[in-house]
């Protein structure tokens, strides 16, 4: 019996650089509201609190739009808005307290990140003449305060600029890697489609060149036997031989077309595990994803079917973590345990979420995951598949496999 487990926890889609600079807004912000605070008469600390106050919970809003996922450069209005009413509450700050000047540049990082330049710039200007005009009320308007105004716009627009250009190319290069691995996936997916063809065709020709033919004499020969059985018995019981020596040939062929159809990698390889440390190797430097195979127990004797399993599991989980989970690492892990065997394939990755009530009926038929066909091919093995999932904790895929030809017999019967 199939089995799925999930579970389900909010979405982060922070990026370091995000986390950063919103700890950074924090910081200056508890500042400013504290030194203003502190030199305040009791009208004026009342009004400052409000100012805070409001000032917070358009930064609030910010956050649980990222916290959602969103990107704000999308919503150009929405994001205009709540960062132009930031920018009058802090002029109307600076202008009562100078402390609220540490949060300048804090806030232009931040409106570079989720804004278009263009509105950021204007913005800037905005917090700029904010602090011209602080700086004015202080210590009155001389020639030397407009020359440290002029520097510090300069300074702060080339900040904002050059931040600005950090974005765009990090975007930019996850963009161009995104692409990179999807272009990948699809050729490798269009390599195993080639293979699967070529294998098919393969299989299709040996077939016909020496099963089809060998039955097909096996036919002529019964059947001659069966008109001459009565007149002309010594000559039916030569073609009862001959259809007998075609049959054990055909036998014997057979077995070597199944033979034939085990992986190179099985066959170059002493044991499971070792065939898979080669697709690991190979996978690797192919995806450029970190991967590593360990065993526990000890590993036992097991059953061609259940090899064979394995292996394509472990194919079928790679592909898919290359083509969904943007993971950095893969651990495989090998569990020789009573007369059975367990493979975990545990990623770094995004993972993932589902509706329950969407899949009741299948909790392997989500599309894009290619769960379903490695449920239907670990359980026609006698086995079970379990995954493990959630939104920004990865993903891991154990399948519990019989070791022996017996064993898969006795656990269809108990699923049948």
């Amino acid at each position: 019996m199939a089995n799925l487990q999930t579970i389900t926890q909010p979405k982060q889609t922070f990026s370091r650089f995000e986390i950063i600079w919103m700890s950074l807004w924090a910081i200056t912000f508890c500042i400013g509201v504290a030194g203003s605070m502190g030199q305040a008469s009791s009208q004026d600390a009342f009004e400052i609190l409000v100012l805070s106050i409001t000032l917070g919970i358009t930064q609030a809003i910010v956050f649980r739009l990222r916290q959602m996922g969103q990107n704000l450069q999308d919503q150009p209005n929405l994001s205009l808005t709540l960062f132009f009413i930031q920018v009058i509450l802090w002029v109307t700050l600076v202008l009562s307290s100078p402390f609220w000047l540490i949060h300048l540049f804090s806030m232009v990082v931040q409106m570079h990140q989720h804004l278009v330049r263009r509105f950021a710039l204007g913005l800037d200007l905005l917090m700029f003449l904010g602090a011209l005009f602080q700086q004015i009320e202080v210590f009155g308007f001389t020639l030397l305060n407009l020359s440290v105004w002029v520097i510090l716009s300069v300074m702060g627009y080339v900040f904002g600029l050059w931040m600005y250009s950090i974005i765009n190319d990090s975007a930019e290069r996850l963009r161009l890697l995104e692409e990179l691995q999807a272009t990948q996936a699809e050729l490798i997916a269009a390599e195993h489609r080639e293979g699967m063809l070529a294998e098919r065709g393969r299989l299709a020709r040996d077939i016909h060149d020496t099963l089809a033919q060998g039955y097909i004499g096996v036919i002529m020969h019964l059947e001659a036997a069966d008109g001459m059985k009565a007149s002309k018995p010594e000559k039916a019981e030569f073609h009862l031989q001959q259809a007998e020596k075609m049959a054990r040939v055909g036998l014997t062929q057979a077995r070597q077309v199944v033979n034939d159809l085990r992986p190179d990698l099985l066959e170059k390889s002493e044991t499971p595990a070792e065939a898979l440390r080669a697709l690991l190797a190979d996978w690797s430097t192919q995806s450029g994803i970190e991967s590593s195979l360990s065993e526990n127990g000890d590993p036992a004797d097991t059953h061609p079917e259940t090899e064979i399993t394995m292996l394509r599991t472990t194919q079928e989980g790679l592909a898919n973590i290359m083509k969904h989970a943007q993971a950095s690492a893969v651990q495989v892990t090998l569990s020789w345990i009573g007369d059975q065997v367990v493979l975990d394939i545990e990623d770094n990755g995004i993972g993932f979420e589902h509706d329950p009530d969407e899949t009741a009926s299948d909790p392997f038929a989500m599309s894009g995951f290619g769960l379903h066909a490695m449920n239907e091919r670990v359980t026609q093995s006698g086995g079970e598949l379990f995954v493990e999932s959630a939104p920004g904790e990865g993903t891991t895929v154990t399948a519990i496999l019989p070791l022996s030809q017996t064993n898969k017999d006795e656990s269809n019967r108990e699923m049948g």
